[in-house]
């Protein structure tokens, strides 16, 4: 992992294999270790000897003699570049479905603007009409031949003797 001989890391500071960008932030983190508790895993930037520099999760344990008392530390590192380029083309992922949902999202909002402005042209025309049938003293009255349902305007019940608002007959012979 470190393209070193396992002789020559014993006894040797990890610092050394720290790359030199990033040993002041682990000096600082390691700081607080309290040697009677497990470290909690850290993830640093290892640079062997001879290689390139690789992100690496290291955790301290402490080693400790029969009378319970601390006498040297263990440093357990892992090579974790297969996580990190995993967590990069994950963050990737999120970030370009999180563009396209924003794109979605501003051409939803368009839509929804459109279709009030839509309901509310639709309601002024409306209102124009009934007032228009209002003032000519005229009336709408639909027959769907496919489903034969008949529907009428308010204006038309009245033409006939009816209240204002009758609900329309369900069959023109009704209206007869």
């Amino acid at each position: 992992l470190l393209s070193v001989e396992k002789q020559y890391l014993i006894g040797k500071p990890i610092i050394v294999f720290i790359a030199p960008k990033y040993r002041q932030q682990f000096t600082c983190q390691i700081a607080d270790f309290q040697p009677q508790q497990e470290s909690p895993e850290q993830e640093i930037y290892l640079q062997p000897r001879k290689g390139k520099l690789f992100p690496a999760s290291v955790k301290i344990v402490g080693i400790y003699d029969p009378h319970k008392k601390e006498h040297s530390w263990i440093w357990l590192i892992n090579n974790i570049s297969d996580r990190k380029k995993a967590e990069q083309e994950l963050e990737q992922k999120v970030a370009k479905r999180t563009e396209e949902l924003v794109q979605l999202n501003e051409t939803l909002q368009a839509e929804i603007k459109q279709h009030q402005k839509t309901e509310i042209a639709l309601r002024e025309s409306e209102t124009r009409l009934t007032l228009a049938l209002e003032v000519a003293k005229m009336g709408i009255w639909d027959w769907n031949l496919i489903t034969n349902d008949y529907m009428w305007s308010e204006s038309v019940g009245p033409m006939y003797g009816l209240p204002r608002g009758t609900i329309s007959p369900s069959c023109y012979e009704d209206l007869l």
